[in-house]
C-alpha cells in the first residue's frame, strides 16, 4: 500500500514537472510573442507610419535642393549615427529648413518612446530583447502572409519614393521654366512601406542597443510625468539637443542608408554606424521646463 501511494506521489511530481516545462517560453517565443502584440497594436502601426512619413519628408527635401549628390552626401552622414549638431550643420549649409528637417529627426524619436511607453510588455524587458522585438517585426515585415493576419496589414503596399523631387514640376512665375532642373541621374524610385518600415525598425533596434539606459531614462521621464503626445515631443526634441554634439546612438533615428544603398552607392561599401552609450543625465530643477519647452 505504501509502495502504491509512493508510485503515485512520483507520478504527480513527474507530471507536475512535465507541465511546469511545457509553459516556459523560451527567449524566442517570448520575442514573437511581443512581436505579435505589437504588430496588431495600432498605436505601434501608426507610430510606425510616421517615421516612415518624415523619414520620406526629409529625404524629399533633400532631393528637391540639391539631387542625387545631396541624397548621397546625407545618407553618408545618416550612416554615421548624426548628432543635432551635425544634421543642423548639414541642413542649414545646404539651405534646407533647418528647424523643420530637426523636428521631423525628434518626431520619429519621440514616436519610437510612444511605442514602448504604451507597451508594458516591451518597456519592462531589457535592451537587448527590446532590440531583438524590433528586428524580429522587421523580418516579419518582409512576408506577406505574415502581414495579412494583423492591424499593420491596412498600412502595406503603399509605394513610397523618396527620391520624388516635388518641386522639379513646379514653374516659376517670371520665365515659366521649371524651378529646380530636371536631374536625369536622381532614379526612379518606387519602394514599398513594408520595406521602408523594416529599414526603420531595424534601425531602431539598433539605436536601443547602441543606448539602452538612454532609452530608459527617457520612458522614466515619460511615464512619472505621465505625458502625452505633445508633451513627449518635447521631451525627444530636448533630449535631442541635450545632446547636440553628441551621437548618442541613433537618436535621430536616421535610417536613409539601408532603403537607398543599391539605388545611390551601388556596389559602394557602407560604414558601419558606431555605437554610442552616452547616458542622459536627467537634471532635478529644469525637468519641467524640459517637458513644457
Amino acid at each position: 500500500m505504501k509502495l502504491k501511494i509512493f508510485v503515485f506521489f512520483i507520478i504527480i511530481a513527474l507530471f507536475s514537472n512535465c507541465n511546469k516545462e511545457s509553459v516556459q517560453i523560451s527567449p524566442d517565443n517570448e520575442i514573437e510573442k511581443i512581436s505579435s502584440k505589437l504588430m496588431n497594436s495600432e498605436i505601434f502601426s501608426s507610430s510606425l507610419d510616421s517615421i516612415i512619413n518624415n523619414t520620406m519628408t526629409i529625404l524629399q527635401e533633400i532631393n528637391s535642393a540639391g539631387g542625387k549628390k545631396l541624397v548621397k552626401e546625407y545618407l553618408t552622414l545618416s550612416s554615421k549615427n548624426p548628432s543635432y549638431n551635425q544634421l543642423s550643420k548639414f541642413y542649414s549649409n545646404n539651405n534646407l529648413d533647418t528647424e523643420k528637417l530637426l523636428f521631423l529627426n525628434a518626431k520619429n524619436l519621440a514616436n519610437v518612446l510612444v511605442i514602448i511607453e504604451n507597451h508594458p510588455e516591451l518597456s519592462s524587458k531589457d535592451g537587448e530583447t527590446q532590440s531583438n522585438v524590433f528586428y524580429n517585426i522587421a523580418e516579419n515585415l518582409k512576408s506577406t502572409s505574415y502581414i495579412s493576419n494583423t492591424k499593420i496589414r491596412k498600412y502595406a503596399n503603399k509605394k513610397l519614393n523618396p527620391f520624388k523631387n516635388k518641386i522639379q514640376s513646379s514653374l516659376s512665375a517670371s520665365n515659366n521654366e521649371p524651378t529646380t532642373p530636371d536631374d536625369p541621374k536622381v532614379p526612379e524610385s518606387s519602394l514599398s512601406w513594408q520595406q521602408v518600415g523594416s529599414c526603420a525598425l531595424t534601425s531602431v533596434g539598433g539605436a536601443i542597443a547602441g543606448s539602452t539606459k538612454l532609452f530608459k531614462q527617457l520612458h522614466g521621464v515619460i511615464t512619472g510625468y505621465n505625458l502625452g503626445y505633445s508633451a513627449i515631443v518635447n521631451v525627444a526634441t530636448s533630449a535631442f539637443r541635450t545632446f547636440a554634439g553628441s551621437n548618442a546612438a541613433g537618436m535621430a533615428i536616421t535610417f536613409g542608408v539601408c532603403i537607398a544603398a543599391e539605388i545611390i552607392f551601388g556596389d559602394e561599401e557602407m560604414p558601419v554606424p558606431a555605437l554610442d552609450t552616452t547616458e542622459w543625465a536627467i537634471p532635478d530643477e529644469p525637468l519641467v521646463e524640459l517637458i513644457e519647452n
